[in-house]
């Protein structure tokens, strides 16, 4: 794995993101508990897409049957098949919130917690104001012992749902 990773980093240095992507992948399937594998592999997609925000053209029709799958295996608590299938669908979209707050769950499920929150960081950068989104990532940081960083979290949701209990 470790051989991967270091040629896929080498294939992200010199733009070439195709490759660097099947090899991050294999990284990520591996090992999907290892948080490095996992920044790598987001931070190469995103680097493919020219951080556009979109991933690739038509991304909401491709992998269609990737997305249905996920959301199979979410519900089934078949984590390893929801991991699967959420690289799928990062692949043409590293910006889809549903599918990284998917791979977060899957990733708390298999004991992976810096893995999640990493997750559920991106989809916060992506939308900081989704309240679901800032809601778990609160969550994830108070189980951490992050209570300061959780707080300022639930300030957000607080001030995105006035008079949510």
């Amino acid at each position: 794995m470790q051989k991967c990773f270091e040629y896929a980093s080498k294939q992200t240095a010199e733009e070439n993101y195709d490759y660097a992507t099947e090899l991050l992948a294999q990284c990520v399937l591996g090992d999907p508990g290892n948080i490095v594998y996992v920044q790598n592999f987001i931070s190469n997609l995103q680097k493919k897409y020219r951080h556009n925000k979109k991933g690739s053209r038509l991304a909401q029709f491709r992998e269609r049957g990737a997305r249905t799958a996920l959301k199979k295996a979410s519900s089934t608590g078949d984590w390893d098949e929801a991991i699967k299938n959420g690289i799928a669908v990062l692949k043409v979209n590293p910006w889809d919130v549903p599918t990284l707050t998917a791979m977060a769950s899957a990733s708390a499920a298999s004991g992976f917690d810096e893995c999640k929150l990493y997750y559920l960081r991106c989809a916060i950068e992506i939308n900081p104001k989704d309240p679901d989104v800032n809601r778990l990532y609160a969550i994830a940081l108070e189980k951490r012992g992050q209570v300061d960083q959780a707080i300022a979290r639930w300030h957000r949701e607080e001030q995105d749902r006035p008079g949510d209990e």
